[in-house]
């Protein structure tokens, strides 16, 4: 019980950081992200992530810029996306 309370207690401050990320996204930071010939370096692991999140599993896919720019259209139903994601129901895997 003791394990789980500290894990609860470290991932809130994260999910709450999570949630004011995502209430401060604009739709030109994402499609000026969606813009760019590649990610930048370090942020290629952001849409890989929220992949993962949305359940996708092929991992060719998880790699392919292509694909997350495509994950990202509209920006505003991305981010609506975003917004709307059930973060109480993550599963495991």
């Amino acid at each position: 019980m003791d394990s789980a309370t500290k894990s609860l207690e470290a991932a809130v401050p994260a999910m709450l950081a999570a949630i004011a990320a995502v209430d401060c996204l604009k739709v030109a930071a994402v499609v000026e992200f969606m813009s760019f010939s590649s990610p930048p370096p370090g942020a290629e692991i952001v849409p890989r992530a929220i992949q993962i999140l949305k359940g996708v599993t092929n991992k060719k896919q998880l790699v392919d810029w292509p694909a997350q720019q495509k994950m990202m259209k509209p920006p505003q139903g991305f981010i609506d996306s975003l917004r709307s994601f059930d973060k109480d129901n993550i599963t495991d895997k």
